[in-house]
């Protein structure tokens, strides 16, 4: 799953983590109405061609999985 943050709602990158994590942290403002300060959610796979740069390639929204996942009776679908 991952989520994308509007490139002007980031505040700060610290990229060397913490005592916790060692991955990046992005440090963001929450403006979108929703509780989170993704602009949008999905599920992808990464792919990664013949000499070149691996990539990723959306499989299908987070809203649409979710919607189906609670119509079917699946309670943890990530």
């Amino acid at each position: 799953m991952i989520g994308s943050i509007l490139y002007e709602d980031i505040d700060n990158v610290d990229w060397d983590g913490d005592e916790y994590y060692s991955d990046p942290h992005v440090y963001c403002f929450f403006t979108h109405k929703q509780k989170e300060p993704y602009e949008h959610t999905g599920f992808y796979t990464k792919t990664t061609p013949t000499n070149g740069l691996p990539f990723y390639i959306e499989v299908a929204p987070y809203e649409q999985v979710r919607r189906l996942s609670k119509r079917l009776g699946i309670r943890d679908f990530s």
